[in-house]
């Protein structure tokens, strides 16, 4: 299965994580905790030097923003929080957000770059994000083993769901009730660019989703080999004979696919027809995923 190799983590790296995370927290809220204390001792100094001969009003706190200047911060860079935005903020919910937010990030990279984010739609990546953003769990060693293995055991439902996600997003055509069945034929419109001489597929597309998770699919359901090895998906391929087309839509009027057939148009649409056999496990999936619901 495409996870099981996606989830190969080595236990050393599982230890390194997890004691990097504990010091990046420890280290971060000590930080700001220094921070806090400088801004207590420039307030001393503040209050320290008698202001009643002053010529006009002003504050020794406005160090720190000279200090942030001349040390190259500015606001749309900044690394670090306002000092004075932490005044208000507990110690204790001081290293609560700080946890929050390290271990949000965590689990957001962790999950592109074991390759999570591929088996996923657009509306699954969001909703998951949407949790790191917000309401993050631990990144402990607990937590970390029970999503890796639920991320194997629901691999198939993950796919399945993304897919209908991925089809439904595409026109409100595909959307439907509890009935909705995968149609033979996909219509994605601006799927592809001149690129030179020839044509190139767009990136970070529709389309693109779709053949990746496609992909995977055929692959789980044993309903694709490639003798190269299973490195090349389904979207290399197809990208590299759009390429090889030399801008001769005609050559891509029908193209074949592990069974699944392309046809281009010069208007920037591409028509997707899955095979029968995909087709039919696809739909008995879903029928059966429903029932069980």
């Amino acid at each position: 299965m495409p996870f099981e190799n996606a989830t190969v983590i080595e236990v050393r790296l599982i230890d390194n994580l997890l004691t990097q995370r504990k010091n990046l927290i420890a280290n971060y809220v000590e930080s700001i905790r220094l921070q806090r204390a400088a801004w207590e001792i420039a307030g001393a100094i503040d209050s320290a030097i008698p202001k009643h001969n002053a010529g006009y009003v002003d504050d020794f706190s406005i160090v720190f923003s000279l200090l942030a200047k001349r040390l190259g911060e500015s606001a749309k860079k900044s690394l670090f929080p306002r000092t004075d935005s932490l005044v208000s903020l507990s110690q204790d919910k001081v290293t609560q957000i700080v946890t929050q937010v390290i271990d949000g990030q965590l689990w957001d990279v962790l999950f592109n770059r074991m390759g999570f984010y591929g088996a996923m739609s657009s509306k699954q990546k969001d909703a998951f994000r949407k949790s790191c953003r917000e309401n993050p769990q631990p990144f402990d060693r607990d937590h970390l083993e029970g999503t890796l293995k639920a991320m194997i055991r629901d691999e198939d439902t993950t796919l399945l769901e993304a897919l209908v996600d991925t089809v439904q997003s595409l026109s409100s055509g595909y959307r439907s009730n509890d009935n909705f069945l995968f149609p033979r034929r996909i219509i994605i419109e601006q799927a592809f660019s001149s690129y030179g001489t020839t044509f190139k597929l767009a990136t970070h597309s529709t389309l693109q989703t779709l053949l990746t998770l496609v992909w995977r699919w055929a692959l789980a359901h044993k309903l694709a080999s490639d003798e190269a090895g299973i490195s090349i998906g389904l979207w290399d391929q197809l990208d590299a004979l759009v390429q090889n087309s030399e801008g001769d839509i005609s050559r891509l009027s029908a193209v074949n696919l592990a069974g699944i057939e392309f046809r281009f148009f010069e208007k920037r649409t591409v028509h997707v027809y899955l095979s029968e056999s995909m087709l039919y496990q696809l739909n008995t999936k879903l029928s059966e995923t429903r029932y069980l619901k």
